[in-house]
């Protein structure tokens, strides 16, 4: 349960951070953080048992779509932001 919560944690904020940036939050700035704070969490998990868990394949999927999450941008509209924020692709990396 322990390497589950940090992942779970993230998929939350990297959610919030993508309504965040569709509604253009006055805290987007707080809102793209949390994440990338949220990801240093995995990373430390992935650190520690990984390879006794065998999720270096996947942390390594994880990892790429995370980084290109925290690059994508606010868009014209709402629906651009939702484009750009790659709902499937953050939907299935991190479920």
């Amino acid at each position: 349960m322990a390497s589950v919560k940090p992942v779970c944690k993230l998929v939350t904020l990297v959610r919030g951070r993508q309504l965040a940036a569709m509604d253009k939050a006055a805290d987007l700035g707080a809102c793209q953080a949390r994440p990338a704070d949220a990801f240093a969490k995995v990373e430390a998990q992935q650190q520690a048992s990984g390879d006794a868990f065998g999720t270096r394949e996947s942390h390594a999927v994880l990892a790429k779509a995370h980084r290109q999450l925290m690059q994508a941008r606010v868009g014209a509209t709402p629906d651009d932001t939702f484009q750009h924020h790659g709902s499937r692709r953050a939907a299935g990396a991190l479920a």
